[in-house]
C-alpha cells in the first residue's frame, strides 16, 4: 500500500496535470496576449512626417532595424540602410523595393569615427540630406558576467557601438543640418533594461542608460535649431539574436513588428511632443495617447476599480440596506455608536467650508495612547492604501525590488506595478508539505538581494489569514540587513488571537530593525467610508513618511470618527467577542465539510474551493448575499467571509445544497 506522502504526491501531481491540461485547452480556445496586442496595434498616420523624407536606419540588416526600415519605406520615406553586412542590407533593400518602397544600402561600421561622414555623403548622393536618423545599430556586449570579469575590449566595443556610434552619426548629421538651416530628427534606440536592475549585463545597460541621457542632452543643446532628439525604448520581441539564444522563450514574445508604431510616432509627431523624451514601445502599443502625452511609467497606470455590482443580471448599487455584502472584508457589525455624534460635533466645530487641521494632533494623541508609542512614531493618511503607496514611492525607486509573499494582496501588487517597483515573491506556504501554514520566511530571505529595498508582510496574511509567529519573526529579523525596511501590514490585526503572535508594536519600540507597522480604520473599526489609515515606526522613519504627506489629506470629520471609534473600547470588545465566536464556528463547519480551512486570524477563512462553487456564488447572490468570487493558489482555495450568524447560516446551507446536487 502506498505511503501517505506518496499518495499526497500522486494527488498533487494529478491536480497539477489536470490544471495544466485545462490551460492548454484555454490556450487554443482564445487568442493569447500577444495575438491580442498585434490585432490591436495602434495605427500611426506618419505619412506627412515621412513621405518624401530621407531616413537613415542603422543596424538595418535584421531584427528591429529591418522592420523599421521597411515600415518607413511603406510610409513613403527614401530609406538609407546601414549595416556592417552588405549582403543583409542588400536583401532588405530588395524587399523594400518589391513592396513599392525606395531604399539604398550602404555598408559601414557606425562605431568607426571615420565612417560618419562617408555614410552621410553616400546618403546625400543617393537621395539628398538626411532628415531622419534612426540610431538602431547595437551589440549586446559581454553577457552573463559580473562587471569585474568583463574584458576591457568587450566593454569598449559595447560603448563604441551602442553609445559612440549614435553620438558620431548624430553629431555629423546635426552639424550639417545646423549649417544648412535644415531640420533633423534623431531617434536613438534604447531598451527596457534601463528601467530596472539586471545582473551580469553591465556594459549593455550602462550604454543604453547613457544613450537616454545623451538624447536629453541633444534636445537641450539643439534648442530652437530645428533639431529634435527622441529615444525609443524597446521591450523584448522576437529577433534573430534572441531566437538563436532561446527559441522557446522567444516564441512567446511579440514579433518585431510590434515596435513599429512607436517609431512612426517618434518620426512624425510634433517636435514639442517628443523632444528629449523616451517613448516606450510596449506602453505606446498598449495606450498610444497616454504614452504620447506622458512618456513614462504613468502612461501604463489604470484606475483601480472593482467590477460593477450585479444582482440577478442587472447592474445595481452596492447597497448594504438591500443586500448582505461580505465581499471586501468590511465589518458586518458596523461602526461604534459614538462615531455619528463625533462626526456631527466635528462638522459643527469646524464647518466643511474650512480646511481640516493638518497636523492630526487629536488622532495622533489617541493612537499614541492606544499603542503606547510616542506621538513622533506616527504618520497618518486617507486610508492605509494611500500610506502604503507613499511608503513604496519613498523607499523604492523604479526598477528596484520589493520582496513579498505570493499571491499577496492585489492592492500592494498594483501599487508596486504603478510605481515601477519590481516584485520578487516567495509562495506562501499552505502547510501541505510542512507542519503548519506560514509566510515562508526562509523563501523571502532567499529572495533578498542587492536591489531589495523593502520587505512587505501581511499579518494576518491576505488571502490566507495566517498570522506571523513571534518566534519565526525573531529569526527572520535577525538575518535581514539592519536597515532594510520591513512593512508589516496589520489591516486585520484586531481580529487575531493566539499566544505566539508577532508584536509589531514591540518590534518598533524595542527592536533594532527598520520595522514599519501599517494599520487601517476600515476593517475592525468599520470606517471604510471615512478613509483613515496610519503607519507607525521609529521616530526618524516616521518623520520621513510624514514628509511625503499631502497637506489637508484627512478630513476633520474622518479624524473625529477614528478617534471616537478608537476610544469606544466597550463596542470594540463586543465586536471582537462576537467575531471570534463566529470565526470559530465557520472554521469548524468548513472542516466538517472536508474543505480543509487554514487557521485564520483574519475576517475570512481560506478553504478549499468546493465543487459547484460558481453555482454556490450564484445562489447566494440571487438571495442577496455577496461574498468574494476570487480563487487563489491555483484556483484551489476561496475566501469564506466571517459575518453575522445569519450570514454564516446562509452560506453553510447553500454550500450543503450545492453539495447535495453535486453528489447526484
Amino acid at each position: 500500500m502506498p505511503s501517505r506522502p506518496a499518495v499526497h504526491r500522486l494527488k498533487t501531481f494529478a491536480a497539477r496535470a489536470w490544471l495544466a491540461g485545462r490551460r492548454v485547452v484555454e490556450h487554443f480556445r482564445r487568442p493569447d496576449a500577444v495575438e491580442m496586442q498585434m490585432a490591436n496595434l495602434p495605427r500611426v498616420e506618419a505619412g506627412a512626417g515621412l513621405a518624401g523624407r530621407v531616413a537613415m536606419v542603422t543596424g538595418a540588416g535584421q531584427g528591429i532595424g529591418r522592420v523599421v526600415a521597411l515600415a518607413f519605406a511603406a510610409e513613403g520615406a527614401r530609406v538609407v540602410l546601414v549595416s556592417r553586412s552588405a549582403d543583409k542590407i542588400a536583401a532588405v533593400a530588395d524587399e523594400a523595393r518589391k513592396a513599392g518602397g525606395v531604399a539604398h544600402p550602404v555598408a559601414g561600421d557606425v562605431a568607426d569615427p571615420s565612417e560618419a561622414g562617408r555614410l552621410l555623403d553616400a546618403a546625400e548622393a543617393a537621395f539628398g540630406p538626411v532628415d531622419v536618423l534612426v540610431n538602431n545599430a547595437g551589440v549586446g556586449g559581454p553577457w552573463g558576467k559580473p562587471f569585474w570579469e568583463i574584458e576591457p575590449e568587450g566593454w569598449a566595443e559595447a560603448m563604441a557601438t551602442n553609445l559612440g556610434g549614435p553620438f558620431l552619426l548624430a553629431r555629423a548629421a546635426a552639424a550639417r543640418a545646423s549649417a544648412a538651416g535644415r531640420g533633423l530628427r534623431i531617434i536613438n534606440v534604447s531598451s527596457i533594461a534601463t528601467e530596472g536592475a539586471h545582473a551580469n549585463i553591465a556594459a549593455y545597460v550602462t550604454s543604453k542608460a547613457a544613450l537616454e541621457a545623451l538624447t536629453r542632452q541633444m534636445a537641450l543643446d539643439a534648442g530652437r535649431a530645428g533639431i529634435v532628439a527622441v529615444a525609443v525604448s524597446l521591450d523584448s520581441v522576437q529577433t534573430e539574436r534572441k531566437r538563436a539564444h532561446d527559441w522557446a522563450s522567444t516564441a512567446l514574445l511579440p514579433p518585431t513588428e510590434a515596435v513599429v508604431p512607436a517609431f512612426l510616432h517618434a518620426a512624425s509627431a510634433p517636435a514639442a511632443e517628443v523632444q528629449g523624451r523616451t517613448i516606450a514601445a510596449w506602453r505606446f502599443r498598449a495606450d498610444p495617447e497616454a504614452e504620447a502625452r506622458l512618456a513614462g511609467p504613468a502612461a501604463g497606470r489604470r484606475p483601480i476599480a472593482y467590477p460593477p455590482f450585479i444582482h440577478r443580471g442587472v447592474e445595481t448599487a452596492r447597497d448594504p440596506a438591500r443586500f448582505t455584502i461580505l465581499d471586501r472584508a468590511e465589518n458586518a457589525w458596523g461602526t461604534s455608536p459614538a462615531v455619528g455624534p463625533a462626526m456631527a460635533q466635528a462638522a459643527s466645530k469646524l464647518p466643511l467650508a474650512y480646511y481640516p487641521e493638518e497636523r492630526h494632533d487629536g488622532l495622533v494623541a489617541a493612537l499614541s495612547t492606544h499603542l503606547g508609542l510616542p506621538p513622533t512614531c506616527f504618520a497618518v493618511g486617507p486610508g492605509s492604501w494611500e500610506v502604503l503607496s507613499r511608503l513604496v514611492g519613498l523607499l523604492v525607486k523604479p526598477g528596484e525590488e520589493v520582496v513579498s509573499n505570493a499571491p499577496g494582496w492585489f492592492g500592494f501588487n498594483l501599487v508596486c506595478d504603478q510605481q515601477g517597483a519590481r516584485r520578487s515573491m516567495a509562495p506562501f506556504d499552505l502547510g501541505e508539505t510542512s507542519n503548519r501554514p506560514g509566510h515562508n520566511l526562509r523563501g523571502l530571505l532567499d529572495r533578498i538581494g542587492p536591489m531589495t529595498r523593502l520587505v512587505y508582510l501581511i499579518h494576518p496574511a491576505n488571502p490566507e489569514g495566517v498570522a506571523l509567529q513571534a518566534s519565526e519573526m525573531r529569526e527572520f529579523l535577525a538575518e535581514i540587513p539592519p536597515r532594510l525596511p520591513v512593512v508589516v501590514d496589520e489591516a486585520y490585526i484586531e481580529y487575531a488571537e493566539g499566544e505566539d503572535l508577532f508584536d509589531t508594536v514591540a518590534a518598533v519600540r524595542d527592536g533594532d530593525r527598520t520595522v514599519i507597522g501599517l494599520r487601517t480604520f476600515s476593517k475592525f473599526y468599520g470606517l471604510a467610508g471615512a478613509r483613515v489609515g496610519y503607519a507607525y515606526a521609529k521616530p526618524e522613519v516616521a518623520d520621513l513618511i510624514r514628509r511625503q504627506e499631502k497637506i489637508f489629506s484627512l478630513a476633520s470629520v474622518s479624524e473625529a470618527a477614528a478617534v471616537a471609534a478608537l476610544r469606544d473600547r466597550e463596542h470594540a470588545g463586543m465586536i471582537r467577542a462576537a467575531f471570534l465566536s463566529e470565526r470559530r464556528r465557520l472554521t469548524a463547519a468548513l472542516a466538517e465539510r472536508g474543505l480543509a480551512p487554514l487557521p485564520s486570524q483574519a475576517p475570512y477563512v481560506l478553504a478549499r474551493r468546493p465543487k459547484g462553487a460558481e453555482a454556490m456564488f450564484d445562489m447566494l447572490e440571487n438571495n442577496g448575499l455577496y461574498i468574494a468570487r476570487y480563487a487563489f493558489h491555483g484556483d484551489r482555495y476561496i475566501m469564506f467571509p466571517v459575518g453575522r450568524p445569519e450570514a454564516t447560516d446562509r452560506m453553510l446551507s447553500t454550500l450543503d445544497a450545492i453539495g447535495r446536487k453535486e453528489s447526484h
